[in-house]
């Protein structure tokens, strides 16, 4: 894309290539890069989509002038006691609409989920990134909360110094830039591998995460104390407390819990939760690559 263009059209023909031939896909634009998997284009949604004989998708990449800029970081409270500081990143609006056959683009959740989560990479050469700030850089998506006000999500991510830019990942699009974080954690695992990295630094479990009944299922102790809360095993009753600031969570082994449900399950001795549980109870942002599956978790 150019400098002036917000709008790259896809059509129906390259996204049926991308399918059948599994290749991603890279869209660029001054200061900032959006690379889909063949996954996070062609979701159930657009296969659909596709059979209708849709026109294609257009990807909109759209930068926010500095005055809009500094009024939703006024609004998000940004540098306000929230731990969020500002970098002098830019901030990008990015979108993606289905055009139909009539040339009007569809509306709905069509429009802002994916397959597969979407790399974003926004260019940070003009920001002002201290050494030892780097580690506590972190993507962030814009949105607005139930009661409309604009709240900033932290989606994790690493920054590359050689090229300085920072990339991250999105399972849906919005408003997006990078912040400082003075609380960040970052906990990224995988269905069947005993490895778990918490900020980047690898550590050995001893029972992987797996899918059980359909659902991801993710060792509570070593996800939780990565997140940075306190996890106590009770045996008498086989109850798990969490403590998570001022807050008290308690679940109990093959119970479920409100709102959830699959119940903790006890494996070798260690108490594996629901991911939905670590991003409803914990507060974390969790998003699941269906391609390699593997979970992203950030606090």
């Amino acid at each position: 894309m150019s400098n002036t263009d917000e709008k790259a059209q896809i059509s129906s023909g390259i996204l049926e290539v991308l399918a059948k031939e599994s290749k991603s896909l890279t869209i660029q634009k001054e200061g900032i890069s959006l690379e889909f998997s063949p996954q996070s284009l062609i979701n159930q949604e657009i296969k659909d989509e596709l059979k209708e004989n849709i026109v294609g998708i257009e990807i909109g990449i759209k930068e926010i002038p500095a005055e809009e800029r500094a009024k939703i970081l006024a609004q998000a409270e940004i540098g306000q006691g929230n731990n969020f500081f500002d970098v002098g990143g830019r901030i990008f609006e990015l979108s993606m609409e289905v055009v139909l056959n009539n040339s009007q683009a569809s509306t709905g959740e069509i429009s802002n989920q994916f397959g597969d989560p979407v790399a974003v990479t926004i260019d940070l050469s003009d920001a002002k990134i201290a050494e030892e700030d780097i580690s506590k850089l972190t993507g962030i998506r814009y949105e607005k909360n139930e009661n409309d006000l604009i709240v900033a999500i932290k989606l994790g991510g690493v920054y590359n110094p050689d090229t300085k830019k920072f990339t991250f990942y999105t399972d849906k699009f919005s408003m997006y830039g990078v912040l400082k974080s003075q609380e960040l954690k970052q906990v990224n695992l995988k269905i069947g591998e005993k490895i778990i990295k918490v900020n980047e630094v690898v550590k050995h479990i001893d029972v992987a995460p797996a899918i059980i009944n359909n659902r991801t299922m993710v060792p509570l102790r070593v996800v939780a104390e990565g997140l940075g809360t306190e996890v106590e095993w009770i045996s008498s009753n086989k109850t798990v407390n969490i403590k998570i600031k001022d807050q008290s969570l308690n679940m109990v082994i093959g119970k479920t819990i409100p709102g959830i449900d699959s119940p903790p399950v006890l494996t070798n001795n260690r108490v594996l939760v629901p991911i939905r549980y670590i991003s409803e109870s914990l507060g974390a942002h969790v998003m699941w690559f269906s391609s390699t599956q593997s979970v992203h978790i950030v606090l």
